[in-house]
């Protein structure tokens, strides 16, 4: 953990390497465990690490200081005080905000930026999505459900990437944790009881929830994905003026 504000602390990982240094910034709702498998494939050339930004992960959670010009001076703050001169910034999907405005603000800083399914320029977008539609997933065979292996073998061929284990283990402990802070007090667990009655629900259901939460794996993750995150049947809902 490296302290980037006062009361701020920032998860901090370094799968190791050596030679010029090169940070990970994950997208929006991730750690930097989610590099955890990917990460590590560049040790061999370079120092490799990872910033987990405020409000993620192990990363503290203070009410403010999520503007860009905050999180370009956090990334900074870890650079100063892990030595580091200038390195090469990946950034991933909205992580692109940040290495566009450290780049700008702390340009000395930036030996070079890689912008791994991220923007610098978002005006663009709207046009690139309707003339690049993603193309469909190929058909999934009997084969590619006849073992654990199997499945996660087709979900990496159609996806090009799965959740990594550090990832979901996280995002598993976060859900089990918020589940027994909600039960504090008597008063807590008489709304679960009425949560259970009101919705028709069995009295196993949260012992279902938990099963779930802890046997859930990266394959279970992509193939709800898959099957919920379909764009063609999303609405769009337009606030204020267009």
């Amino acid at each position: 953990m490296v302290t980037v504000a006062p009361k701020v602390k920032l998860e901090v990982l370094d799968w190791g390497g050596s030679g010029e240094p090169v940070v990970f910034l994950a997208g929006l709702g991730n750690s930097a465990h989610v590099f955890d498998d990917f990460a590590p494939q560049f040790t061999d050339g370079f120092h490799v690490l990872g910033i987990t930004r405020r409000g993620y992960g192990a990363s503290s959670q203070p009410p403010s200081g999520y503007d860009s010009a905050r999180l370009a001076a956090d990334i900074k703050a870890v650079l100063d005080t892990l030595h580091l001169t200038r390195v090469v910034l990946v950034g991933h999907s909205i992580a692109g905000d940040e290495l566009t405005k450290f780049a700008s603000t702390y340009p000395d800083r930036i030996a070079k930026l890689v912008y791994l399914d991220a923007a610098h320029d978002r005006t663009g977008l709207p046009a690139l999505f309707q003339n690049a539609p993603i193309p469909p997933s190929p058909p999934m065979l009997a084969a590619d459900s006849a073992s654990p292996a199997a499945a996660r073998a087709y979900m990496e061929r159609s996806t090009g990437v799965l959740v990594p284990e550090g990832e979901l283990s996280l995002v598993r402990n976060y859900m089990l944790g918020s589940l027994l802070g909600s039960l504090e007090n008597i008063f807590s667990h008489a709304d679960k009881f009425k949560n259970i009655y009101f919705f028709g629900l069995d009295y196993n259901y949260y012992d279902r929830y938990t099963e779930v939460i802890k046997s859930i794996s990266s394959v279970d993750v992509m193939q709800m994905a898959k099957k919920y995150l379909d764009t063609d049947n999303f609405y769009k809902v337009i606030v204020g003026k267009y």
